[in-house]
């Protein structure tokens, strides 16, 4: 299963619910991607460290099984353009 996560503005009291969300994909072997603007955003998050690839294109954002927008309405407006 293939999931990509989209956000703008990962705020600290998310971090948690970010972490246990990548926790539960690893353990259920799924393929975890990241956009370019959310990977930039868990930068200042060193403690995500469970692997991951960069979305790189559309092509490769039309491929994943599930996508989830980590934010408010300007993210998921965002993520809407993204597919």
């Amino acid at each position: 299963m293939k999931v990509a996560l989209h956000g703008l503005d990962l705020k600290s009291e998310n971090f948690l619910k970010v972490k246990s969300l990548f926790s539960v994909f690893a353990k259920f072997q799924f393929e975890i991607f990241i956009t370019k603007p959310f990977q930039k955003q868990l930068q200042a998050f060193p403690e995500i460290s469970l692997p991951h690839q960069t979305i790189e294109n559309k092509a490769q954002m039309s491929k994943m099984d599930f996508i989830i927008s980590i934010g408010g309405d300007g993210t998921l407006l965002d993520t809407v353009c993204l597919v």
